[in-house]
């Protein structure tokens, strides 16, 4: 009886296992595809390992129903960070230089 008992928690033990790699993988198909900001916000159906096009749709009818969870990517020049050459911008020393003369 007791080795019965010993089996069955061991079983109960892989499908926790499982179901706990199941919705890893469901996190990573939908940060895949990168349309939303956090994967997790999708919640998790197993339909959707097996079919990217349900996962899409389910993706997509999410958006619609809730835009503000659409990732969000800026691109081009945001002022930010190393730029090449000065770029027309103010030359501090110049200034200083002209009044100081």
């Amino acid at each position: 009886m007791q080795e019965l008992r010993t089996e069955n928690a061991k079983y109960r033990d892989r499908a926790k296992n499982a179901d706990a790699l199941a919705q890893r993988l469901h996190a990573a198909l939908v940060e895949k595809t990168g349309k939303l900001a956090d994967p997790t916000d999708l919640p998790f159906d197993a339909e959707h390992l097996d079919d990217a096009d349900a996962l899409t749709e389910a993706i997509d009818a999410l958006l619609e129903a809730k835009p503000h969870l659409k990732s969000r990517r800026i691109t081009g020049d945001v002022g930010q960070g190393a730029t090449s050459g000065n770029g027309g911008g103010v030359d501090l020393a110049g200034l200083l230089r002209s009044a100081a003369g």
